[in-house]
């Protein structure tokens, strides 16, 4: 398993951070660390294997992919919360690619353990017999990351100058995604631009 940063899969939507809701994962009520979001990704990925069998889900595999700052051996540096609380975990499943995606909460180990739990309802499902590994994955498949064509930069799709700072390009991006999101009405392509432009301004500032 390694660290990456924030690769959000094309055609997914993104939730505004205005839409984004706390979460408690942890039984006690208070905030999980990346630590315990990251034990519970592995015991997910582990439990799909019965012992003494193949790896289902190789760990070598898995790329967690956040704007957590990450160290040059791949671990995470610190706690610091990324403005970006998206999390999107890249694996293979029986040969297969996948991507589980989440940005539902506002705080990134949120999104981790909501993935992970994720992860064991969808082996639920084929422990119980409900479905085959291939319909409950159906829609996660791997796609390629979203592009932006060269003739394009990060300021122009985010309609601000080229020397606009980290805080006039956030503005920016939060007044395109009230109206832009799908959940509006807004193009899933443009969108997928537009959140593109903003990971990429974060990128250079």
């Amino acid at each position: 398993m390694k660290f990456e940063k924030l690769n959000w899969p094309i055609g997914q939507p993104r939730t505004p951070k205005f839409s984004q809701k706390q979460a408690r994962f942890n039984k006690d009520g208070k905030s999980i660390t990346i630590a315990e979001a990251k034990r519970r990704l592995i015991r997910e990925i582990e439990l799909w294997t019965k012992s003494g069998q193949k790896w289902r889900i190789p760990h070598d595999s898995v790329i967690v992919t956040a704007n957590w700052s990450v160290t040059e051996k791949g671990t995470v540096r610190s706690e610091k919360e990324p403005d970006d609380s998206g999390v999107a975990v890249y694996f293979e499943l029986d040969g297969e690619s996948y991507c589980l995606p989440c940005d539902q909460w506002n705080r990134a180990a949120d999104n981790l353990a909501a993935i992970a739990a994720h992860l064991g309802a969808m082996r639920d499902q084929e422990r119980w017999g409900v479905g085959t590994t291939k319909q409950s994955f159906q829609g996660y498949a791997a796609l390629p990351p979203i592009a932006i064509s060269p003739d394009e930069e990060w300021w122009q799709i985010l309609k601000v100058s080229p020397n606009a700072t980290l805080d006039e390009a956030k503005e920016a991006y939060r007044k395109l995604a009230k109206t832009n999101h799908p959940d509006v009405g807004g193009n899933r392509k443009d969108w997928d631009k537009i959140q593109k432009a903003w990971e990429m301004a974060q990128q250079q500032h």
